[in-house]
């Protein structure tokens, strides 16, 4: 088990022992897995990527449902105000990168790059100019500082930043 916060890497080999996870009202039956949960009070969804193996996903709400059996590389978002769930297939390494100090962002929109940021460098990021919203940053940044990222991104949008404290202002250059 890798963790940092409320983001959890799962890795487990026997599939005679299966364990249950429980995070923000979804229920995740383990099989034999590695997977990621992404699951913030903050948050609007609690998000499900399976790396490898296999795992049941339901809502904790429906002690009936036998739920969704995830295959790899499948992503699953459990929206908690509307009660519904949406499934697509991404790039399974993106989404495990982060136990080993790495941020990929592929074409992330500015929101995300801004909750990402925040959470992995326990940060406040002000977005001053609402423009900056319509950018997305593509970017592999392995074991990188905040100042090393922001300046990436400043060097690929038309961003400047400033850092005071735990607080980085970003505005349009």
């Amino acid at each position: 088990l890798y963790t940092t916060k409320n983001r959890h890497r799962y890795h487990t080999k026997n599939n005679n022992l299966p364990f249950n996870v429980y995070a923000q009202g979804v229920n995740i039956k383990v099989h034999g897995t590695e997977f990621n949960i992404s699951a913030y009070e903050d948050q609007d969804s609690v998000e499900t990527v399976l790396l490898n193996g296999s795992i049941s996903l339901k809502h904790s709400d429906y002690p009936g449902d036998q739920g969704i059996k995830m295959v790899p590389g499948q992503r699953i978002n459990y929206y908690k105000q509307a009660d519904s769930v949406r499934s697509d297939f991404v790039d399974a390494q993106a989404f495990g990168s982060w136990k080993d100090g790495i941020i990929i962002f592929n074409d992330s929109p500015m929101e995300e790059v801004q909750k990402k940021l925040e959470r992995w460098f326990n940060v406040s990021i002000i977005i001053e100019d609402e423009s900056l919203m319509n950018y997305r940053i593509t970017g592999v940044l392995e074991n990188r500082t905040l100042d090393q990222i922001m300046r990436f991104i400043s060097l690929t949008s038309p961003v400047d930043y400033k850092q005071e404290g735990d607080k980085v202002y970003m505005k349009k250059r």
